[in-house]
């Protein structure tokens, strides 16, 4: 899941939301942090945050937007906005301006201090601005014992010392889109750690562009994402092979390419709709093949390899509808679960003496494209999205990122006691 630490979403029209959201979501986006700039955004941001569920909101009062000294009532006022509302995550956007047009630096200097005991009183990480004030901000910062609460250098764009300098005083360095086009920049980032590194957009209506479809938006943290593991050279080892796991010739052709390997995922499956009478022999062995036969195939094939350094982990993805629960219009595929989940049980007792783990991980109803491709092809696919979430016992649909979790626990030392196991992981479901 991908989260961008700042956004400006409480500057677009409240009708754009929703589709900001949506996009974000198709790009890999789980969570946004919206930046207030004076008490006013700082309001809407909170409102956002209260409205849904992935927002994240920051407080905070921009240098540019100080013309005058901080009041009682502004100061009480951030106080209120973050004692009272648990998605108030930072203080956001703080910090120093000195442009020509920029408001007197003595009333810049007393806000930002200001605001800085505020955070530390609260234990909010701080994301600050600084544009051609670096010296002052960082003497600010450690006069102030900013570094006691941390936080983010916000849309960075300076050298190695500068970076090395916010680093050295307990704060991450936030990398957006300049990272795409500016060579020293992507020098820079090179040579800082992976984990002092952010990522944001500092998005906001840009009515400047031709066309609606260029502004940034959250969705771009993809493309940044990507450009910084270019930089970081972190697929360097990371090749994509496809792949018909149910082709016998495919799969021990793939084997044989494959020195070792310590851990088998094997998420392959295809959803069938209907009863027993609506299943025909066709779909009832292509069912087999793609669900059952295709597991039995890379576990036989990849096997050996384990048990050679006798040590390994295969990790098969069924689901709860299967022998656990009888699911309305899953006849076949209910079955081929249920037949991998002997399948696993199986397999991890034959090789539990020889280093070799198997676990099942049982999702319940998921949020994925292949479920909303489903949901619309019904006649009411509205009706459909209301029924699936209806039945579900948290009163919403699982998330991928939570089956991920259970995928990435079970593939880690922290499970290297856990084995035969059918992890049921359902929202209640089959409760």
């Amino acid at each position: 899941m991908l989260i961008d630490c700042h956004a400006h979403l409480a500057d677009y029209e409240p009708t754009e939301i929703p589709n900001i959201l949506n996009r974000a979501k198709s790009a890999g986006v789980g969570a946004i942090i919206s930046a207030g700039t004076n008490i006013q955004s700082s309001s809407r941001c909170i409102d956002l945050a209260l409205n849904y569920p992935s927002i994240f909101a920051g407080i905070g009062i921009h240098p540019s937007d100080v013309e005058n000294a901080l009041t009682d009532s502004e100061i009480n006022k951030l106080y209120d906005f973050a004692k009272s509302n648990e998605k108030v995550v930072v203080m956001s956007e703080i910090g120093l301006d000195f442009q020509s047009h920029s408001p007197d630096r003595k009333i810049q200097y007393d806000a930002f201090r200001q605001q800085i005991r505020i955070a530390r009183e609260l234990d909010l990480p701080i994301v600050f601005h600084s544009r051609n004030a670096h010296t002052e901000t960082f003497r600010l910062l450690k006069e102030e014992r900013g570094y006691e609460v941390g936080g983010v250098m916000h849309y960075f764009q300076g050298d190695l010392s500068i970076a090395k300098s916010a680093i050295d005083l307990g704060f991450h360095i936030s990398i957006a889109k300049p990272i795409l086009r500016l060579e020293e920049l992507q020098k820079t980032v090179k040579n800082l750690p992976l984990n002092s590194l952010v990522i944001e957009t500092d998005c906001y209506p840009q009515p400047f562009k031709s066309k609606r479809t260029l502004w940034t938006e959250p969705r771009h943290l993809k493309e940044i994402v990507e450009k910084l593991s270019e930089l970081k050279n972190e697929n360097a080892k990371i090749k994509t092979i496809t792949l018909d796991s149910s082709d016998k010739a495919a799969v021990e052709k793939f084997s044989l390419s494959v020195d070792t390997i310590d851990i088998l995922f094997h998420a392959v499956g295809f959803v069938h709709h209907g009863t027993i009478m609506d299943c025909d022999s066709d779909e009832f062995y292509r069912s087999i093949n793609v669900n059952v036969y295709s597991a039995y195939l890379m576990s036989q094939s990849l096997l050996p390899k384990m048990l050679k350094k006798q040590k390994g982990n295969i990790i098969i993805v069924s689901s709860a509808a299967s022998n656990v629960k009888g699911a309305p219009n899953r006849f076949i595929y209910g079955t081929t679960k249920a037949a991998l989940n002997g399948f696993v049980k199986a397999l991890a007792a034959d090789y539990v003496k020889e280093g070799i783990r198997c676990n099942a991980i049982l999702p319940g109803t998921v949020e994925t494209p292949s479920w909303e491709g489903r949901v619309n092809m019904a006649e009411d696919p509205k009706k459909a999205r209301e029924d699936f979430i209806a039945r579900q016992a948290m009163g919403r649909l699982a998330q991928p990122e939570e089956i991920a979790s259970m995928a990435v626990y079970l593939a880690s030392d922290e499970s290297e006691f856990v084995t035969g196991t059918l992890n049921l992981i359902d929202g209640g479901w089959t409760l």
